[in-house]
């Protein structure tokens, strides 16, 4: 049912004049949706607005929670992070700023660029986390190096 309701979210979405036009000159891009993490794009600051109340409106009528304190707002221009204003929504909650130290779309740590060096980090060290416990585990050798290399 939710991916039948986010189904109908993208074509709202898709429907609204605003975002970036793609190469091909005739389609824009206003939106990226993997499984329930949303990104929005916009050209200016009114398009943000109207593209957020949109998706605030669908959520409150399909009874879906706005997860408000997950959704964050960052101002890019050319390479360069800008300060940007938040974005109050309709029942006055307020939609903050991103902090320098990013966000996540899809688990993927990003701000003006993905942060490759943290992630690895953060790979590597979960993947030794895993390791660890799997050899603190009372697996024999055979399946311990099975679970390791899988």
């Amino acid at each position: 049912m939710f991916v039948i309701a986010v189904i109908l979210l993208t074509r709202m979405l898709r429907q609204c004049d605003t975002g970036y036009k793609l190469r091909d000159g005739h389609r824009k891009i206003n939106h990226l949706l993997f499984m329930d993490d949303l990104k929005l794009y916009r050209r200016n600051d009114r398009e943000i607005e109207s593209l957020v109340h949109t998706v605030q409106i669908f959520s409150e009528d399909i009874k879906m929670q706005f997860g408000i304190e997950k959704c964050a707002t960052i101002k890019l221009q050319p390479g360069k992070v800008k300060h940007t204003e938040e974005i109050v929504l309709l029942n006055a909650q307020v939609i903050r700023e991103i902090k320098e130290d990013g966000y996540k779309y899809i688990g993927v740590l990003e701000t003006d660029q993905i942060k490759h060096d943290e992630i690895k980090d953060k790979v590597k060290m979960e993947y030794l986390r895993r390791v660890r416990r799997m050899l603190q585990s009372k697996l024999n050798r055979g399946n311990t190096i099975g679970a390791i290399n899988t």
